[in-house]
């Protein structure tokens, strides 16, 4: 085998397998470290990511205690508005059955006054009625003056009584018409009086206190 023997100064010739060596050692070579690269980037971004999955975490959990706590609040204001419904059920319930004693109370208070009311005016009116049965008892054939005396007397116990209970006769003859307390029942000529006064008391009228009882039946004289 000859030896190549190269001039001073110049590289010898590189054989065959030497220069595939060379040349497929250099991808090799950049394959590696392009295969080392992302291997490194993707160790440093490792913190990262699990630091913003903690702060994702964390930002859930806090998110769900929020939410927690409202609903806690909701379900408090409810109970409360619930138990004040309640109460003003009760109270309603409360009302109602106190005004119902109240109008059943008021209502046997008051039948209670009228007969009361009633009571003592029937016990003023029995001596009346006394007095008309003696009247009819009487033996013989009275006298028309004795009739009438017995007749004026128990008028006069009959009015006694009525006055106490505040019952009043109305003045209606020579008075001017007054239609709150009389009645017109005819219009008539009348030269002595004066237009629109009452010439004549055909039914007298009463008053109780200051109301009318019954207003008088009268005529009136025309204009």
């Amino acid at each position: 085998m000859e030896e190549k023997v190269c001039p001073q100064g110049a590289e010898p010739d590189l054989t065959v397998e030497e220069q595939r060596g060379e040349e497929g050692g250099k991808p090799d070579e950049e394959q590696s470290i392009s295969q080392e690269g992302p291997q490194v980037t993707g160790t440093e971004d490792a913190p990262n990511r699990v630091e913003g999955e903690i702060e994702t975490g964390e930002g859930t959990t806090a998110q769900a205690d929020r939410q927690e706590d409202e609903v806690a609040v909701l379900k408090q204001a409810l109970e409360k508005q619930k138990e004040e419904k309640e109460e003003y059920l009760r109270f309603l319930q409360r009302t109602r059955a106190d005004f119902e004693n109240y109008r059943r109370r008021t209502q046997r208070e008051r039948l209670d006054l009228i007969n009361r009311a009633n009571e003592r005016l029937f016990l003023e009116l029995l001596p009346v009625l006394d007095n008309l049965e003696r009247a009819l008892q009487v033996e013989g054939e009275p006298t028309a003056a004795a009739i009438i005396e017995g007749v004026e007397m128990i008028y006069r116990q009959f009015m006694e009584i009525l006055k106490r209970e505040g019952v009043n006769p109305i003045e209606a003859e020579g008075e001017p018409f007054n239609p709150k307390i009389h009645e017109a029942v005819l219009q008539v000529e009348a030269c002595a009086a004066e237009a629109g006064t009452v010439v004549e008391e055909v039914q007298k009228g009463y008053m109780l206190h200051d109301r009318v009882l019954r207003p008088s039946l009268v005529k009136v004289a025309k204009g």
